[in-house]
């Protein structure tokens, strides 16, 4: 049994490099933070427990090779089973965490793509609870199959969020070389479809001087759900 906020539905991956691709997305319930910008806050809490063969159903009504495990908080579950019948069934797996908890060997070793969001100031966290989180964000950027995630609004946010990959290179040992460092802007349900273009490009006139500051790879991407859909679910 697994608690989902949601049924699995068949959509798009609007965020990171994997963006435009079909997926099934699984999204559990409960969160272990409450992130001020948080567009999934009806997923931080109790959902519905549901028998692994019930999701599995679900998402076998679409022939796409991609699902997306997410939350909340997937990681507060023990997603050994659901990862490895998603597997057994011949398609990839994709899990999307904060990158404050472990993952299970079983779950590090067949997925595919990580994509770990660590949450920093403007999301309400306090330096002390950022600092806790860089060993275990390590962990996952020596697994090498990984993405960074960082939402930000202003200059300042991205200007931190850099500070923070070099940080963890630096003093954890974990290389960023070939890694993607995904900024994206953060969005609110009051906006328009141009109120996110316009943080968009306001992020990537910052780019030309971070590039020289910060050798990564870096990237600016926008939610592209969002653009086609604003806040809408299950899309």
């Amino acid at each position: 049994m697994l608690e989902i906020a949601e049924e699995p539905f068949l959509s798009l991956q609007g965020e990171g490099i994997l963006s435009g691709t079909p997926m099934m997305f699984v999204r559990l319930a409960r969160c272990n933070l409450r992130c001020t910008e948080c567009d999934t806050a009806y997923a931080q809490d109790k959902g519905t427990m549901t028998p692994l063969e019930s999701i599995m159903e679900h998402l076998w009504t679409s022939s796409v090779r991609w699902v997306c495990i997410t939350g909340g908080e997937p990681l507060l579950h023990n997603i050994d089973d659901l990862v490895e019948a998603i597997v057994g069934s011949d398609r990839r797996v994709t899990v999307e965490t904060n990158g404050l908890l472990a993952a299970s060997t079983t779950v590090f070793i067949h997925t595919s793509l990580w994509t770990v969001s660590p949450k920093m100031t403007n999301s309400g966290r306090s330096e002390k609870q950022i600092e806790e989180s860089m060993a275990n964000v390590a962990r996952f950027v020596k697994g090498r199959r990984v993405q960074l995630k960082f939402i930000c609004r202003k200059p300042t946010d991205v200007a931190e969020a850099l500070e923070y990959v070099q940080y963890v290179e630096k003093h954890y040992n974990a290389s960023m070389q070939d890694i993607p460092v995904i900024i994206q802007p953060q969005a609110f349900a009051t906006d328009k479809v141009e109120d996110n273009l316009a943080v968009l490009r306001q992020l990537w006139k910052l780019m030309p001087s971070m590039l020289n500051l910060y050798p990564y790879d870096i990237r600016v991407m926008p939610q592209l759900h969002r653009l086609l859909y604003g806040m809408r679910r299950r899309v």
